[in-house]
């Protein structure tokens, strides 16, 4: 007899049982992310503990969703809280302007709202290819919001494949988004955060051996 409970894991081997019990636990994290983030300024924390589960998931590490998230969630509240407006803030701008110039570029003749926009874009893709990186590593690693953002950015060019990936990704969906509605791109959460953390798991994994071997090195 199999059952999941809400865990990563199923007490047995069926693979049909264990896709099931997986697609099932990233729509329940999905849905705690959004939950979380509806008061606007908890949507740092949020993703953090979304990441925490999601990484757990992908490195097939048995834990509860419930309880891990609520775990990474209260323990990462006030510092996730600076982190989020820090990192998200900037984002909402971004976005906003390219929201404008493609509204502006539709209605004008002029090419000017078309250069506007490209230079937006490539000022988001920049953006993005660190900002990726932020709430993954904030979710693992025990560091300041200054030093969670060097590392992100340090990981941004030290893993260009992965970057490119994420960022990647992103930008499809910045696409889909402008070219069907946004509401669209709820229901690919529970997507972005499986694929995100399976890109993301190996990338983490490198920054810890790197950082035990340094601190091994001073030592």
């Amino acid at each position: 007899m199999c059952y999941t409970e809400y865990t990563m894991k199923t007490n047995c081997k069926n693979p049909l049982v264990e896709t099931a019990s997986l697609v099932w636990t990233f729509i329940a994290l999905a849905g705690l992310v959004l939950v979380f983030s509806l008061p606007v300024v908890t949507a740092g924390p949020a993703l953090a503990a979304g990441y925490y589960v999601a990484l757990k998931a992908v490195e097939k590490d048995t834990y509860a969703v419930w309880k891990g998230f609520w775990h990474s969630f209260k323990q990462n509240l006030r510092q996730g809280i600076a982190l989020g407006l820090t990192v998200l803030l900037p984002g909402a701008l971004i976005l906003f302007g390219l929201e404008k110039a493609r509204l502006a570029r539709a209605a004008a003749e002029s090419p000017v709202p078309t250069v506007l926009y490209i230079c937006l874009l490539l000022v988001f893709a920049t953006y993005a290819s660190a900002a990726v990186y932020v709430f993954p590593l904030f979710s693992r690693f025990d560091n300041t919001v200054g030093e969670t953002l060097r590392i992100a950015v340090y990981t941004a060019f030290h893993f260009p494949q992965s970057t490119i990936i994420m960022t990647g990704g992103l930008l499809f969906l910045l696409f889909l988004a402008e070219r069907t509605a946004a509401w669209i791109l709820l229901p690919l959460l529970p997507l972005w955060l499986y694929a995100s953390a399976t890109v993301d798991a190996p990338v983490l994994a490198a920054l810890l051996e790197e950082r035990s071997s340094h601190q091994e090195g001073e030592s």
